[in-house]
């Protein structure tokens, strides 16, 4: 009996302190997307460049945000000295992804292929070539302007979605442009 209540005890200790732990995560992501909305808002973060699917922004705190354009993830990296939270987190806040999306929407869509691999149009314009698989004049001299299919398809089940009238203005220009091909 004494064993049973042993292990009874150690289960419950055990779940407490998981249930704790999930807890304080769920809180810890939902102030951080609650943050990261206000820095937007306030415009403070700031498009740094997108290679492939992954957005670079800066501007939130010490830390440094990724935004996975396909999985609409944030990612929040920072550095170990101020580490006020357990970094990294994955934000998989719709309403967050949303706005970060609709904010820097015309730098997410503008893009150069290059090798196979999608570049943002302002990495020509990054002071730190080296730590790009390619120079700028590489670039510059064969810049396949092309657009991603990925997005398209979300325009495409935006419309279905909500109609062809929730569509921003480069949402239309990048539909035109693809059908003109």
């Amino acid at each position: 009996m004494e064993i049973f209540i042993g292990i009874l005890i150690g289960a419950l200790l055990t779940f407490i302190l998981i249930g704790k732990r999930v807890i304080s995560n769920y809180i810890i992501n939902r102030r951080i997307s609650n943050e990261i909305l206000e820095f937007l808002n306030g415009d403070k973060l700031k498009f740094y460049y997108r290679i492939g699917n992954m957005v670079y922004i800066n501007g939130y705190k010490s830390y440094s945000l990724r935004y996975d354009v396909e999985t609409k993830k944030i990612l929040v990296l920072g550095s170990e000295s101020e580490n006020e939270y357990n970094i990294p987190i994955l934000i998989n806040n719709g309403k967050t992804s949303d706005a970060i999306y609709s904010k820097f929407e015309k730098n997410i869509l503008k893009t150069y292929k290059y090798k196979g691999v999608l570049y943002s149009e302002n990495i020509s314009n990054i002071e730190n070539e080296d730590q790009f698989n390619f120079k700028k004049e590489d670039l510059k001299e064969d810049p396949v302007s092309e657009i991603d299919e990925k997005i398209i398809d979300e325009i495409l089940e935006q419309i279905t979605k909500k109609g062809i009238d929730s569509l921003s203005e480069d949402q239309k220009l990048l539909l035109d442009k693809q059908s003109s091909k």
